[in-house]
């Protein structure tokens, strides 16, 4: 499915020289080719793995876009023991590619060797409780949902017209399938909005000193650094004296504070 997105990229843009899918085919060749000897020559397989890479990097700096390819560039990271750029290109993947199990799953144990874990926020933790049908379901899987209640919906109100006696059991029916539809629809609209207008991003260097303002002459927000890794929410984008780029975050435990912006990535 990658080469295909990739292939089908190649004909809008015209691009010259060896094919993205060609391009892609080698990169993943070597990737393979350095799992297989990395137990007996690391600095070999450490070799091919950066140039994979580079590889698959420099396809998404041309403009190709797929989970898969973002899924690749997640595991180089994690086999390169980059675990902040591998989480970004995770997350990267899975809003491409949401109902791709592989990501999920390679996100989480990223996630799991970051070495500071961060919990959320006790009210942030029960809507997640609440909706988890929300969090934990694809947005292409509550569409569907969503648009086969709605038509049984109505095929239950168009069989209410054949029924001479008001039939409670149909009408408690149509009421549960409407409010389905509705409570469906409204999560994807929802999620699509807070997709487009929310920025988010991950710490990718070590010792990332969260600050009390936006410039590393303001004091230290906390008394530890923070690890690659760390996700957060960012509020606001201000640039501090010198003219560097600086972003206010929300970590998901709720405490904020201004990262530098060299010292992440968005996603």
């Amino acid at each position: 499915m990658t080469n295909f997105f990739i292939g089908l990229w190649l004909l809008v843009v015209g691009q010259s020289g060896p094919s993205p899918a060609v391009r892609l085919s080698d990169a993943l060749a070597k990737s393979d080719s350095a799992v297989a000897i990395r137990a007996s020559n690391g600095p070999e397989a450490q070799r091919l793995f950066r140039q994979a890479l580079e590889q698959f990097e420099s396809l998404a700096r041309e403009g190709a876009r797929s989970g898969g390819l973002y899924y690749n560039i997640g595991n180089t990271y994690v086999r390169l023991g980059d675990v902040g750029r591998a989480i970004v290109n995770y997350r990267r993947a899975q809003r491409l590619d949401p109902v791709d199990d592989r990501i999920r799953k390679n996100l989480d144990v990223a996630r799991q060797m970051c070495d500071v874990k961060i919990e959320k926020a006790a009210t942030s933790a029960l809507v997640e409780t609440v909706l988890f049908w929300h969090f934990y379901s694809s947005p292409r899987t509550r569409m569907l949902v969503g648009l086969t209640t709605y038509g049984l919906f109505w095929f239950t109100l168009l069989a209410m017209l054949f029924v001479r006696a008001r039939s409670p059991v149909l009408r408690w029916m149509a009421m549960g399938l409407a409010g389905l539809a509705i409570c469906c629809g409204a999560s994807v609209g929802w999620e699509r909005v807070a997709t487009t207008n929310r920025l988010e991003g991950v710490t990718v260097t070590e010792k990332v000193v969260l600050r009390k303002g936006n410039g590393a002459y303001y004091d230290p927000q906390f008394d530890r650094s923070l690890p690659p890794g760390v996700e957060f929410r960012v509020l606001e984008t201000r640039p501090d004296v010198q003219g560097a780029v600086w972003y206010h975050v929300e970590l998901p435990d709720g405490k904020s504070g201004w990262l530098r912006g060299d010292e992440c990535e968005v996603i």
